[in-house]
C-alpha cells in the first residue's frame, strides 16, 4: 500500500484475505511498523514491539477474523496521519496470520511462529530528498576461492530508493568481465550492502571492481515508478591480486621447476662430459 496523506488527513483502504483451504480458518491481522533487518532491507516489526508510527497510524476495522472453507473476506482500515509527522516516508507493515501458525506455547527447543505481510508505505508531503552515497566496495575470498564483491551504500534521504547496482572487473591490461547488475529497495537511512560473487580467474592476477548505483532522482516520482531522471554514482577499487585455480597454481609453480631441474641437468651433463675429457687426457 503506498499512500500521500496530509498530517491530520486520513485515507481508506482495505486488504483483502483468502482461505485457499478446505477447512475454517482463524486469523488475526496487526498493524506494526516497519524495521531495518541487519543488512538494511525492509522488514516488519514483530507484534509484541512498541509501535511508535505507522503501526499506530492505521486502525484496522477487524483484528481477528474466522474464514469459511475456500473464501475471502476484504478488512477495511484507516491511516491516520498524525500533526507534526515529518515530510518524506514513513513505514509499516499489514500482518496476516493464520492461528494455526502461531508458536507452540510449550515445549523446549526453538519454537517459531509463522505470519505474512504487506508493505505500507506512507508519503507525508513536504521537502522530499533523494539522496544515495556509497561508502566503501568490500571484498573477500570464500571458501571455494571465488570472490565476493560488495558496494555499501546509504541512503541519506527521507524516502526509499529504488537502486540499481552493477558491477564489472578489469583485469590489468584493461579488459572487462562481462556486467552484473539487480535492483534493490534501499530504506531512507539505511546503510545496505549488494554482494556479488564474481568467479575468480583461472590465471588469477590483478584486477580492480568498478561498481555504479543508479537510482530514482526525481523527488516526485514515487516508489516504484520508472523515470528518465537517474543518479548514477560511481566507486571502484584499486587493483588486487586474484588467487588463480590450483590447477593453475601448480602449472605457474611447476613449469619454472621443471626449467631449473632441466638447466640443472644439463650443466651437470656439461661438467660430466668435460670430467670425462680430462680423464682420457
Amino acid at each position: 500500500f503506498i499512500h500521500t496523506i496530509d498530517p491530520t488527513e486520513s485515507k481508506e483502504d482495505g486488504i483483502k484475505i483468502f482461505n485457499y483451504t478446505k477447512e475454517k480458518r482463524t486469523v488475526e491481522i496487526r498493524a506494526v511498523d516497519a524495521a531495518m533487518s541487519v543488512d538494511g532491507s525492509f522488514s516488519c516489526r514483530q507484534d509484541s514491539e512498541p509501535r511508535k508510527e505507522v503501526g499506530t497510524w492505521v486502525k484496522l476495522d477487524e483484528q481477528r477474523i474466522i474464514l469459511n472453507p475456500e473464501s475471502s473476506e476484504v478488512i477495511d482500515f484507516t491511516v491516520t496521519v498524525p500533526k507534526g509527522a515529518t515530510p518524506g516516508e514513513h513505514g509499516g507493515c499489514i500482518t496476516v496470520q493464520d492461528t494455526k501458525d502461531f508458536a507452540s506455547t510449550s515445549g523446549s527447543g526453538i519454537q517459531l511462529g509463522f505470519r505474512s505481510a504487506i508493505r505500507i508505505a506512507i508519503h507525508v508531503p513536504g521537502k522530499i530528498v533523494k539522496e544515495l552515497s556509497i561508502l566503501r566496495v568490500e571484498r573477500k575470498r570464500l571458501e571455494d576461492g571465488n570472490y565476493s564483491i560488495s558496494p555499501i551504500a546509504k541512503n541519506t534521504g527521507n524516502v526509499s530508493l529504488d537502486a540499481k547496482t552493477r558491477l564489472q572487473l578489469v583485469d590489468s591490461f584493461g579488459r572487462p568481465s562481462p556486467l552484473k547488475s539487480a535492483d534493490y529497495p534501499v530504506m531512507p537511512g539505511a546503510t545496505m550492502g549488494w554482494a556479488f560473487t564474481v568467479e575468480r580467474p583461472f590465471w588469477g592476477g590483478f584486477y580492480k571492481a568498478q561498481t555504479s548505483i543508479s537510482y530514482n532522482a526525481d523527488p516526485t516520482a514515487g516508489l516504484g515508478e520508472r523515470v528518465n531522471d537517474t543518479k548514477k554514482i560511481r566507486k571502484d577499487t584499486g587493483y588486487f591480486f586474484m588467487i588463480g585455480a590450483p590447477e593453475a597454481i601448480a602449472i605457474e609453480i611447476g613449469v619454472p621447476l621443471l626449467l631449473i631441474a632441466l638447466l640443472i641437468w644439463k650443466l651437470r651433463r656439461r661438467k660430466q662430459k668435460k670430467t670425462l675429457r680430462l680423464s682420457w687426457e
